[in-house]
């Protein structure tokens, strides 16, 4: 993994890792604070990990329709790969890092399942209440609703 950096994370296509990038990007772009502290400290992963699920979920909820399924789980097989990939440069021993990141992929599937039909719904003080059950403040749900695309008339 030294040379991770080298090729796409994982076995993703690079559709499917340059989504993650941009996820990651607005969600260090809304709570910048959150992605200056260390990795190293695992409530700061925690913080990261949950201040990154709404921008998954509105990328996943407004995916073009002819992507598929196949494409959602390319994203999120992406994802879990950043995680573990993360894990090992925070330098997380190797026996944990299996148990978190199934952990991380179990805690993803359950946000994605809350998060994308309230996106799709534009529910948008329904998803600032679950976001706040996970500690994402409601600036985030802000900056979450003015970068989601207007849907035409």
């Amino acid at each position: 993994m030294f040379f991770h950096w080298l090729k796409h994370y994982g076995k993703q296509a690079p559709g499917a890792t340059a989504v993650v990038d941009t996820v990651f990007t607005q969600a260090r772009a809304a709570a910048p604070a959150v992605f200056a502290a260390d990795s190293f400290q695992d409530t700061a992963r925690k913080a990261k990990f949950e201040h990154m699920c709404p921008f998954l979920a509105q990328t996943l909820a407004h995916l073009p329709a002819g992507q598929g399924a196949q494409q959602r789980r390319a994203i999120l097989e992406a994802m879990i790969d950043r995680i573990e990939i993360g894990l090992r440069e925070a330098a997380v021993s190797d026996m944990k890092v299996g148990p978190e990141v199934r952990a991380y992929a179990a805690a993803l599937n359950g946000r994605m399942q809350r998060y994308v039909p309230l996106v799709q719904a534009n529910n948008w003080p329904e998803l600032t209440a679950a976001m706040a059950q996970h500690g994402v403040g409601s600036s985030v749900a802000k900056a979450l609703q003015q970068s989601t695309p207007k849907k035409a008339a």
